[in-house]
């Protein structure tokens, strides 16, 4: 079962299941049970790793701000079409993670903000009831992600993603400043050891 909590911010409520291994890949712990995006580690900085993704795909809407109620609304619309509310009346496995994408504007326009759940490889997706909903794919490359915990919030996101880009500065490493992810992998009642990540994609 997966449920919203305040302070601005979407999260997975988690129920642990049987560690799943698809395709010869074993998702870490920090899935807390769940399929979640297949990578392959390349390199553990101090603060930050690099990994390579293989292409994943998403079920996202975009929402117009980042307040509470915005979120929640986006995710369970999401919710419900994973549990039937497509075409098909089918529901999707469950995954881990959810994700909150920040496209920035490098025209002066203003920030675009999605909301998105992690689709498990192999799975169809039907055509969803909500047409605000649509296939979004992450193409396989490589990817900057700082790890955190501490207190779930919208701010402790956006200071982790400029953390992370302070360190891929001082790395030198070439990132595409646009596109930013915040994602979540426990439940908004977990206040340690939790597992959140910001990435940022290669540029």
């Amino acid at each position: 079962m997966r449920t919203f909590f305040t302070e601005g911010t979407v999260f997975v409520c988690i129920i642990l299941v049987c560690l799943q291994t698809v395709n010869g890949w074993t998702p870490p712990s920090f899935c807390r049970g769940y399929v979640c995006p297949e990578y392959r580690l390349v390199h553990a900085y101090e603060n930050f790793e690099e990994r390579f993704y293989n292409t994943s795909h998403w079920a996202i809407t975009e929402i117009e701000d980042t307040d509470t109620g915005t979120l929640i609304a986006a995710y369970n619309k999401l919710d419900a079409y994973i549990n039937g509310a497509n075409e098909l009346s089918q529901k999707i496995p469950p995954a881990n993670p959810v994700a909150v994408t920040i496209l920035k504007s490098d025209s002066g326009e203003e920030d675009r903000y999605f909301v998105s759940l992690y689709v498990p490889p192999d799975t169809s997706f039907p055509k969803p009831t909500d047409s605000t909903i649509e296939e979004f794919t992450i193409p396989a490359g490589t990817i900057f992600v700082r790890v955190f915990g501490g207190r779930p919030s919208v701010s402790n996101w956006l200071d982790n993603l400029e953390k992370l880009e302070e360190d891929l500065q001082s790395a030198e490493k070439q990132y595409n400043p646009l596109r930013q992810m915040a994602l979540d992998y426990d439940s908004p009642l977990k206040l340690f050891y939790r597992h959140d990540e910001v990435w940022i994609s290669e540029a």
